[in-house]
């Protein structure tokens, strides 16, 4: 469902979809990868399934990711 259904459903704000813009700016202002939340934010905003967001995260190219 779309937010607008969501918080009509529950009558307040969704939780964390602002913050999820917050991240999102802050991500890209830094240049810091986040790919959990970019994945999160494609299903909420570019329609893709959570299915396939998992399956993206799950085959993406690994790489050292302590440095």
């Amino acid at each position: 469902m779309s937010y607008d259904e969501a918080a009509r459903e529950i009558g307040m704000v969704v939780e964390g979809y602002y913050a999820l813009e917050a991240a999102m700016e802050l991500s890209r202002k830094y240049g810091v990868e986040m790919p959990i939340t970019a994945a999160v934010y494609e299903v909420i905003h570019h329609g893709v399934t959570p299915t396939d967001a998992i399956s993206r995260l799950m085959n993406r190219k690994l790489k050292n990711e302590t440095v």
